[in-house]
């Protein structure tokens, strides 16, 4: 995570540095008028004085904006592959609970999908919903877990007795 944020940050800082390179004014072959930042063909290269600012400044607004789309693909790669290495490290955590015995089959299928049921144990409870927010203690009957969204005015519910889930709530 903190390698994103770094890379965040120096994208930030490379687009708000600004860019110069050489920019060369072209005939193509068809006669048309055409600008990069390559070397044109010798006999076809207008010289750069011929540039209208107007001109040059569409040239660097177009630069720009290629390398800015080119650090928005780079960012958007890195956080798919972040994303896909934590699915990755959280279903070889569940393979393992799974593998030990500590999970059931169908928890382990259900936490992927972060639900709950009847019957499910508190260890898959924690797993599919994470760790509650609070714990409201029964001295008779199902504990009352708290999943607060955001707010305390909206929240999910789930009720525990004797480390199993008896019910569940949730706000829309």
């Amino acid at each position: 995570m903190k390698r994103l944020i770094a890379s965040a940050l120096c994208g930030g800082l490379i687009l708000a540095t600004p860019l110069h390179a050489e920019i060369n004014k072209c005939k193509g072959a068809d006669g048309k008028l055409h600008y990069t930042d390559k070397p044109c063909p010798s006999a076809t290269k207008l010289e750069s004085s011929e540039l209208s600012a107007e001109d040059k400044r569409k040239i660097e607004r177009e630069k720009q904006d290629q390398q800015q789309r080119a650090e928005w693909e780079a960012s958007k790669k890195e956080l798919d592959d972040y994303r896909a290495t934590q699915r990755a490290e959280r279903f070889t955590h569940l393979k393992t609970l799974l593998d030990s015995g500590k999970i059931t089959q169908l928890e382990f299928i259900t936490i992927q999908q972060k639900g709950i049921f009847i019957g499910m144990s508190e260890l898959a409870l924690q797993e599919s919903w994470g760790k509650p927010s609070s714990i409201n203690k029964s001295g008779v009957g199902s504990d009352q877990w708290v999943y607060n969204i955001g707010s305390t005015a909206k929240a999910n519910y789930a009720y525990v007795e004797n480390g199993k889930v008896t019910n569940w709530q949730t706000t829309e």
